[in-house]
């Protein structure tokens, strides 16, 4: 069983759209074992999203991280961080 953790990465640049591909990447190599993902904190910078509905939260998450193949199986679950602050509880949940 192995499991995958990172924080500090929801800032939308160029740095978090490579990792995001290669976590795609990875995470559909056939019997990688990835059981779920921790994401430990900023999950979008600086203040968190307004909404489960705000587009910041959609871009620099749901339309970064795997979102092809067998990744979509792999469950995300996710803690806040100190730039999270302003995160609503529907957008934090939206992520998990």
């Amino acid at each position: 069983v192995r499991i995958i953790a990172f924080g500090c990465h929801g800032d939308g640049s160029q740095r978090q759209e490579a990792v995001a591909a290669k976590l795609n990447e990875y995470l559909n190599l056939p019997f990688n074992g990835v059981v779920f993902v921790i994401l430990l904190g900023d999950n979008c910078y600086h203040h968190g999203a307004d909404s489960a509905v705000d587009p910041k939260l959609f871009h620099r998450f749901a339309n970064m991280y795997p979102n092809r193949g067998q990744a979509l199986r792999i469950l995300y679950f996710a803690l806040p961080g100190n730039h999270d602050e302003n995160m609503q509880t529907k957008a934090m949940q939206l992520l998990n």
